[in-house]
């Protein structure tokens, strides 16, 4: 067989093995019937009968079309069968993007099926899209992924189709418009006048669909982006105790990459110099946190560019780390992103998931998921001592400059 014929065989095991693990082992919510909170609008929109015609007409929610037409589309008795398949697919298909952008972006076979697990091993995109079926991120993660690795292949002139289409899917997808045009600007050497023309037909597929939803979709409720984001800050205020809460959604919502970044700091740094693109994603990213309540699930613009960045990383200590040193930081790394995201060790009933993955709905405060995060913290920060510092300053001492 030939290298490529082996690599493409790697994706699919990589893949197959993320997927079913993850299925298999998740248990579909069996909150509000099944469908959990905002499905209860996604499944009425699809035509469920499980809850009043009203709550497929309340704002934003009934804008956010694309999922549950998609859903309503395919086999299956009742609209949650539906969405589970519906949401089979969109994990495979976050997956293989993740690995296409990555390669598109020029990282090595075997970093970017590392990329394939660390953005697998986050509860929010696969557990969370088999968990709660009939909700609309897995979808919208899938349209975010696509628009990056078209991005990467320089197909720009699928963009404005697909920045028109994903506004169907969730407004708040035009967010990373700006990041497309930054790379694009970057990608052809800082050339202006392009760009003029991509902008244009992008901000036309930003806001034509805007008129089009509000002139035929008739909330029974006002709603706003303004009055989230308002609302957003005031329980951040409000709330004794947020920044453990917040120290725990970060590590929900991006498992152990955080630190991985923070211990090879100075290169991160280097790194964003080159590729501005990234610096823009993680500031948009931090924006639409104040979007929602659920932190940890809002992280989900931002977990592309932190795994791009992470691989990064692992590419840079695979150059001067000891072959088993680098193997073993790998598995533990991989160990502690996928415990993290509940991979191993289930949760014991629905309170223990939300003290630890969503701490901010938690009488607690989070206590139990900062303990834990503490807990995976200094065992990472072990690894890093033992496995990453010897050959750090061996290097130091080797290249003093």
């Amino acid at each position: 067989m030939t290298p490529n014929v082996w690599k493409a065989i790697s994706v699919i095991l990589v893949v197959a093995i993320c997927v079913l693990f993850t299925r298999m082992t998740t248990s579909q919510t069996d909150r509000d019937k099944g469908v959990d909170a905002d499905g209860r609008h996604y499944s009425t929109m699809a035509g469920d009968t499980l809850y009043p015609p009203e709550f497929s007409r309340i704002a934003p929610f009934c804008y956010r079309v694309v999922t549950p037409w998609v859903a309503s589309k395919l086999p299956g008795e009742g609209s949650i069968e539906k969405f589970k398949i519906l949401a089979f697919i969109d994990a495979v298909l976050m997956l293989l993007l993740i690995y296409g952008w990555l390669r598109a972006m020029k990282f090595e076979h075997w970093s970017s099926l590392l990329g394939v697990v660390l953005f697998g091993g986050i509860y929010w995109t696969l557990k969370f899209t088999f968990f709660s079926a009939v909700y609309i991120d897995h979808m919208t993660l899938v349209l975010v992924l696509l628009a990056f690795w078209i991005s990467a292949k320089g197909w720009w002139y699928l963009l404005p189709p697909l920045i028109f289409g994903a506004f169907f899917q969730k407004e708040s997808v035009i967010a990373i418009v700006p990041v497309l045009m930054l790379y694009f600007l970057h990608s052809r050497g800082w050339k202006w006048w392009p760009l003029y023309v991509l902008g244009f037909f992008l901000a036309a597929a930003s806001i034509i669909p805007h008129f089009i939803l509000k002139n035929n979709v008739h909330p029974v409720n006002q709603s706003s982006s303004f009055y989230a984001l308002s609302e957003s800050w005031k329980i951040i205020q409000e709330t004794d105790g947020y920044s453990r809460i917040m120290i725990v959604a970060i590590f929900s919502g991006l498992g152990i990459m955080p630190l991985v970044l923070l211990s090879h700091f100075s290169f991160v740094l280097k790194y964003l110099k080159h590729n501005p693109t990234w610096i823009a994603m993680i500031l948009i990213g931090i924006f639409l946190l104040f979007g929602g309540k659920d932190k940890a699930r809002l992280f989900l613009y931002m977990v592309p560019a932190v795994t791009l960045l992470t691989v990064a990383v692992a590419e840079d200590f695979r150059r001067w780390m000891p072959v088993w040193s680098f193997r073993a930081w790998v598995v533990i790394v991989v160990l502690l992103q996928t415990y993290l995201a509940a991979w191993w060790v289930p949760f014991t009933d629905f309170m223990n998931y939300i003290d630890l993955l969503v701490p901010e709905h938690s009488g607690s405060g989070g206590a139990a998921g900062f303990s834990r995060v503490t807990f995976i913290t200094l065992l990472f920060l072990l690894a890093n001592f033992v496995l990453v510092r010897p050959a750090q300053a061996r290097r130091s001492h080797e290249n003093p400059s």
